[in-house]
């Protein structure tokens, strides 16, 4: 699971370096994501920030990250 999201944050760095909104990057990356775990993890991110939350606490509190962080 870490090379799998580590290559989604790969991904997301390069879509927020080339200047697609945070919210565009991770729906980009939902619609694209085949490994379901890691599409299960960005739909809960997305759901977090567009509800208000911003993406640092959005994601670090995610209980797959957080598993994964120990």
């Amino acid at each position: 699971m870490n090379k799998e999201l580590a290559k989604f944050l790969r991904k997301l760095t390069h879509l927020l370096r080339c200047r697609v909104t945070l919210l565009k990057s991770l729906t980009i990356l939902e619609k694209e994501e085949y490994n379901p775990q890691i599409k299960e993890l960005i739909t809960r991110v997305l759901a977090r920030v567009q509800a208000g939350s911003p993406f640092s606490r959005a994601f670090p509190e995610d209980e797959m990250v957080q598993s994964e962080l120990i």
